[in-house]
């Protein structure tokens, strides 16, 4: 990500305009903030940069963006000031709009009442009366090119694939498949023809977006969207929302009719057509008023300040920064810690790590790892790098109620150490970094490396009673001769993370219940994987069927004698289980699990061992990956869930029953997101650390400073004064541990 302070463009002049600040990037240039000099007026400055700039058909394209729009004068379409060339660095200078893109606001919204539809769907269709007009044929009308302002108004953008100097009827041949394949026309995604009313189908597609919150077809594969979108209907609009009118549900689908001929004449005559609706059903004079109101009130504006206050606020790519407070660095309470070097000692173990403890303060009987190198970021910020070539840190949890951290890292494809993982702790407080498992192979065996690649990053749970079997244990698999020739049994043992030396058997699994089989892909293997509960006495065990067919779920107490004994089924056999997903909430009442559908999709589940019911409920589907977790209070779920556009976005859900409560944009969970209080979450986002607050608005607050880029998201320790994140540097050894206190929403600094 480009900063304020580094970004080759920022502080310049570039013809008249002096840039200011970077907005966002796209397929077709970089988008800064600039000052027209001559004037005195802010403009959205798009430039072509590094390699665009030297392909001469991105800079044909580029060029053709400027000339196509220029030609259209109207008032909800983003004007086109100048463009030009300058020092070698193609660039369009447009209308600054002092709003946010339409996509970005359905974030926060969902969708939208069907009145305010309309309004915006009028507003697009005289926009594309004009293209139309003098003959530019968009081809991306979707709610990333529309634009809200301050004043509820709309613009669209972003001709940067228009049809122009070209007969209605005719295609340019480079330009057949572009466009965005959820909003694209029939005709359009056959590569044929294209007209005005493609643009009109797509403008279908945005109205049946905006009131429904859902795109018309949806597919995992671009070919079989494409051909959703050719062959099939989509389901009326009051057929999803019985409260929508019925000839509001007409007129969308009259835009998304299959066959050109069959949609309106012309986008005049839709205009026409909602202006009707309006009159009908609220009185014209009235409706607009009332409906720009609304957009207004629930459109967030981008503060220019923030924008172009390089020692407050560096960058945030994307709409995302909009919705940021300016912010002191000085007056943040942060504290950090480190990561360490992994000795590289290699043992005949596999993956599948958990942790489970409280309080333990000490770390003397673990031996110290050398060579790590603590530095200070003024008085708030610690880092700590490891020097371990080779390695790169995958993930960090809180290790229950200590002042350490239990980290992880794997060795990189193309070295020596590929296939090795490790662990060790780390004292923010102590600055100390002690060895727990020095870095061990998958499996001695070639057959069974193949099968298991290392899949460390188990999430560790919150915290057992002292004195439990599994009270500050790591638990990690040991592959064992079993009683059959050539069969191998695999030993779950668990130690205090602090005294690897002190190991004990926790469960021995006979091989028929770990065996991979052929059937499973690698990703779903359960050799291994077990999850401490926090009552500190039972795991959690992922198991297969004896066929490989499939696996399913047992919750084993450890004071069971029988060492064998493979405990009580939660889950029956059926779509493969993702091990790597199983996650207990705070008090073991309630855990979660991903299962794979036909299609490879993960849709998570949640049980309730209060209920006693096999399996649980279904909450969410399409789950993007591993880092669900439940809230403090255990009735919302934290994940990353596609949505639209095959885009991911952060959600909170109903832990009962999948509710959506609350969608907090793009970004990424660690283990441990929800700060205790429940308030509010952390995530990561193009390389920084925020804190989202959950109450209505969503605000995003900054935690790492834009030349910090940081991965895989946040945990927060269990008194939530601290958060431990990943270092995203090229070498991927280095860790942080930000001690923040409170973020305050709305205002400029966060407090103790």
């Amino acid at each position: 990500m480009t900063t304020q302070g580094q970004d080759p463009l920022i502080g310049k002049t570039l013809a008249e305009y002096e840039v200011q600040a970077l907005i966002g990037r796209g397929a077709m240039g970089t988008v800064y903030l600039a000052r027209d000099l001559g004037l005195d007026r802010n403009v959205a400055l798009k430039v072509l940069l590094g390699s665009l700039a030297d392909d001469p058909e991105v800079v044909r394209r580029f060029h053709l963006e400027a000339q196509t729009a220029a030609r259209l004068r109207h008032p909800h379409i983003v004007q086109i000031y100048s463009a030009g060339v300058e020092g070698g660095t193609p660039y369009i200078a447009m209308e600054y709009i002092e709003g946010e893109p339409l996509d970005r606001f359905l974030r926060r919204q969902t969708r939208i009442p069907w009145q305010s539809a309309l309004y915006i769907g009028q507003q697009v269709a005289e926009a594309l009366d004009c293209a139309h007009g003098n003959g530019v044929i968009h081809r991306d009308v979707k709610p990333a090119n529309i634009l809200l302002d301050s004043h509820g108004r709309t613009r669209l953008t972003d001709f940067g694939i228009a049809n122009v100097g070209v007969g209605f009827g005719e295609s340019p041949p480079d330009a057949a498949v572009m466009g965005t394949i959820p909003y694209m026309s029939p005709e359009q995604c056959a590569g044929a023809e294209v007209g005005p009313r493609s643009d009109l189908y797509s403008l279908g597609v945005t109205l049946y977006y905006l009131i429904s919150g859902r795109l018309p077809f949806e597919a995992d594969l671009a070919e079989a969207l494409i051909n959703r979108i050719t062959n099939e209907e989509a389901a009326r609009l009051n057929r999803l929302l019985p409260e929508i009118p019925d000839d509001v549900a007409r007129l969308v689908a009259h835009l998304m009719a299959k066959q050109p001929h069959e949609r309106p004449a012309n986008a005049q005559a839709v205009v026409m057509t909602i202006l009707r609706l309006q009159a009908e059903r609220g009185g014209r004079s009235a409706m607009p008023a009332a409906l720009a109101a609304f957009m207004k009130e629930q459109t967030r504006i981008r503060p220019v300040r923030s924008l172009i206050k390089p020692t407050d606020l560096s960058d945030i790519e994307g709409p995302e920064r909009a919705s940021l407070p300016e912010i002191s660095w000085r007056a943040w309470s942060l504290r950090a810690a480190a990561a360490a070097v992994f000795l590289l000692l290699l043992a005949a173990m596999t993956a599948g790590v958990s942790v489970l403890s409280r309080r333990t303060e000490t770390l003397s009987e673990a031996p110290e790892v050398p060579g790590v190198t603590f530095t200070d970021l003024g008085v708030d910020i610690t880092i700590a790098d490891l020097a371990a070539p080779g390695f790169r840190v995958e993930g960090i949890r809180w290790i229950g109620d200590a002042s350490a951290a239990l980290v992880h890292a794997s060795g990189l494809p193309g070295t020596m150490t590929h296939g090795a993982v490790g662990l060790m702790a780390v004292d923010p407080v102590r600055r100390r970094s002690v060895n727990v498992r020095s870095p061990w192979s998958p499996v001695r065996r070639p057959d069974l490396h193949e099968l298991l690649p290392p899949t460390l990053g188990h999430p560790p749970a919150m915290g057992s009673a002292a004195g439990e079997p599994l009270d500050y244990a790591v638990v990690l698999p040991e592959y064992v001769p079993g009683e059959r020739s050539a069969a191998f049994d695999v030993a779950l043992m668990a130690f205090p993370w602090n005294q690897p030396s002190s190991a004990t058997l926790a469960a021995r699994l006979p091989a028929e219940v770990w065996n991979p089989g052929a059937d499973l892909p690698w990703w779903t293997v359960s050799c291994g994987f077990a999850v401490p509960k926090p009552d500190g006495r039972t795991l959690c065990l992922v198991l297969n069927r004896g066929d490989g067919g499939s696996n399913y779920l047992v919750e084993r107490d450890l004071r069971d004698e029988d060492p064998r004994s493979l405990g009580d089924r939660l889950t029956t056999e059926g779509e493969p289980i993702v091990p790597q997903s199983v996650r207990y909430s705070p008090s073991g009442r309630q855990l979660c699990y991903q299962r794979l559908d036909a299609n490879g999709m993960r849709e998570l589940w949640a049980y309730a061992s209060q209920r006693g019911q096999l399996n649980g409920n279904p909450v969410a589907w399409g789950v993007a990956d591993d880092h669900v977790a439940f809230s403090p209070d255990e009735t919302l779920l934290a994940l990353r869930q596609l949505v639209r556009d095959g885009e991911a976005v952060l959600r909170i859900v109903s832990a009962a029953n999948g509710m959506l409560e609350a969608e907090l944009g793009a970004g990424e969970f660690g283990e441990e997101p929800w700060h205790p209080s429940g308030a509010f979450v952390v995530a990561t986002h193009m390389g920084r650390l925020y804190a989202i607050s959950l109450d209505d608005g969503h605000e995003r607050v900054a935690l790492t400073p834009a030349d910090l880029r940081v991965r895989g998201g946040g945990s927060f320790s269990r008194d939530g004064r601290w958060i431990a994140t990943v270092l995203d540097d090229p070498g991927g050894s280095g860790v942080a541990f930000i001690h923040i206190g409170w973020v305050t929403f709305g205002e400029l600094t966060p407090r103790r």
